[in-house]
């Protein structure tokens, strides 16, 4: 904020903002990963919000995973018109992966892991 026309501290100031959002995500996901195993589905449900919030909804197998985790909540919460949206966003997610997968972006290991 101080050097806005200084390219090193803007590149400095995405890494350490990508790292943040890193560290947030593990801890969101940690968080809401145990309260699935519990059952609480709508503290899940918040926790998993922020993990795509920290990652603003990056095409990554991740966040895909973030989206199934979220679907199976709604389904024990009986909330199926958010399945389908949610559903909708992880289709969503899954085609911009594969585009990205075609054009050789992707580790062999993560075109396994979308299939």
């Amino acid at each position: 904020m101080l050097e806005p026309q200084n390219g090193e501290a803007r590149t400095l100031l995405k890494v350490i903002t990508a790292k943040l959002d890193g560290m947030l995500f593990e801890k969101y996901k940690s968080e809401a990963d145990e309260f699935l195993r519990q059952k609480k589905f709508f503290e899940a449900l918040e926790c998993y919000e922020k993990c795509l919030r920290a990652t603003k909804k990056a095409t990554t197998l991740e966040n895909i995973a973030i989206y199934v985790n979220k679907l199976a909540c709604h389904l024990f919460l009986e909330r199926l018109d958010l399945v389908i949206l949610e559903a909708n966003d992880a289709i969503r997610l899954i085609k911009n992966f594969r585009n990205r997968s075609e054009s050789s972006e992707v580790s062999v290991e993560d075109k396994k892991r979308l299939h």
